[in-house]
């Protein structure tokens, strides 16, 4: 993928891509601060070095929904989704999704020792779906334990005060009451902040898959880590380590 970027320079006051444009590239910043606007000119969110923009977009192949305008002199590196597809293959955005969802599991204070196997078998039963601006995300009185939901991108914050952010881009969300089975209700609608993408996955389901409870699959996941790192098993398959775990 490295050797497939591109450097784009931008002014300031320059556009990287503007509202309704199909997404054919993935950016990065390299330097410099690009706002996210409206078509009213209202700053939608910020995003600096290290960033990336226009994702959402390609993962779900639709239309830019904001205006990116380089507010200093900036540099971006950009690879098309020809390329991607050249390195990835025609299942790129399975392949994007499936890195991230392992990621956000990785960097979950609850989940982190889940095995990144493990969440291969589950993965194809998480669903996408996408939140335009202000959306009402979850309604009040929605049960927290009842989905495993993670923020591909945007922010998710209470309605009445869009200030307070529930979770954001690679969080789970309500992890710690999904985690200790701790039944609560929300006691206001969620919105999305600006435009959000989310993966969910029913927590039956999830367990049905993976385990009797978040507890097993993650002693399971420490067992099978262990063995993997043991010189006398490293290079046995998932199947047989999975077989060797539970055993």
């Amino acid at each position: 993928m490295y050797n497939n970027l591109v450097s784009c320079n931008l002014k300031k006051g320059e556009y990287l891509f503007k509202k309704d444009e199909k997404a054919n590239c993935l950016f990065i910043i390299k330097e410099g601060v690009l706002n996210c606007t409206d078509n009213e000119g209202r700053i939608i969110a910020v995003k600096k070095e290290g960033d990336v923009i226009g994702d959402r977009a390609i993962l779900i192949d639709t239309l830019r929904t904001l205006n990116v305008i380089a507010a200093t002199d900036s540099i971006c590196v950009c690879i098309t989704i020809e390329n991607l597809k050249l390195v990835l293959g025609e299942r790129f955005r399975d392949r994007l999704l499936l890195n991230f969802i392992k990621l956000s599991f990785q960097q979950s204070r609850y989940f982190n020792c889940l095995n990144p196997k493990l969440i291969e078998h589950i993965f194809h039963s998480f669903k996408i779906r996408n939140y335009g601006f202000g959306e009402v995300v979850l309604k009040s009185n929605y049960l927290v334990t009842q989905r495993i939901i993670v923020v591909i991108e945007g922010k998710l914050a209470k309605k009445s005060n869009t200030n307070v952010v529930i979770a954001e881009k690679g969080n789970i969300l309500f992890e710690e009451n999904i985690y200790k089975k701790v039944r609560q209700k929300t006691i206001e609608d969620i919105v999305a902040m600006p435009d959000c993408l989310l993966m969910h996955v029913n927590v039956i389901e999830f367990l049905n898959v993976l385990g009797d409870s978040f507890q097993d699959i993650i002693l399971k996941s420490i067992i099978i880590n262990t063995l993997h790192n043991m010189p006398l098993f490293k290079n046995m398959s998932q199947y047989k380590l999975e077989a060797l775990s539970s055993a």
